[in-house]
């Protein structure tokens, strides 16, 4: 896979001028999100590393999200997506 080179600068040069970690917790992209981060200038300053869950049993074995969320507020939203990005930090 091919990334836009100049974006992977620019998050990279950001990141680490703000002294800013990143850690990663995907579902629907696969661990895209993951590969692009590790093909970034001087990753290891800024990615601590991510998590691939894509079915419910994974998010609750994995990420520790409660059975009764992701039955009640659905499995790929926004809500969801918050609080699989709280539990990986």
């Amino acid at each position: 896979m091919k990334f836009q080179q100049s974006l992977l600068n620019y998050i990279s040069t950001s990141l680490i001028t703000m002294n800013e970690t990143v850690s990663i917790a995907e579902s629907v992209t696969s661990g895209l999100i993951q590969l692009a981060f590790s093909q970034m200038p001087n990753a290891k300053l800024f990615y601590k590393g991510g998590i691939t869950t894509f079915t419910v049993p994974e998010k609750i074995n994995f990420l520790n999200i409660n059975r009764i969320e992701v039955e009640g507020n659905g499995f790929e939203t926004q809500k969801m997506a918050n609080t699989m990005a709280i539990k990986v930090a």
